[in-house]
């Protein structure tokens, strides 16, 4: 079975952030979003959806405000 895959905008739409505030995520240091699958230069990224939940997750238990974006550097 082939693997489902959301964008960035999929991303940004479900949890209320802009695409600047997901790219933030990939330099926070406690949870970093990992890179996406398929990159586009002008267009939209695409993950796994499983790497994307997982990500999720992960962030959930560590109590992050995904909508405040950078505010949790360490």
């Amino acid at each position: 079975m082939l693997p489902k895959f959301v964008s960035s905008n999929d991303i940004c739409h479900s949890l209320g952030i802009s695409k600047r505030t997901l790219q933030r995520r990939f330099h926070c240091a406690r949870n970093p979003l990992p890179p996406a699958c398929i990159k586009r230069v002008g267009g939209a990224s695409k993950w796994e959806e499983s790497i994307a939940l997982a990500w999720l997750e992960r962030e959930r238990a560590l109590g992050n405000k995904l909508n405040q974006g950078g505010s949790n550097h360490e």
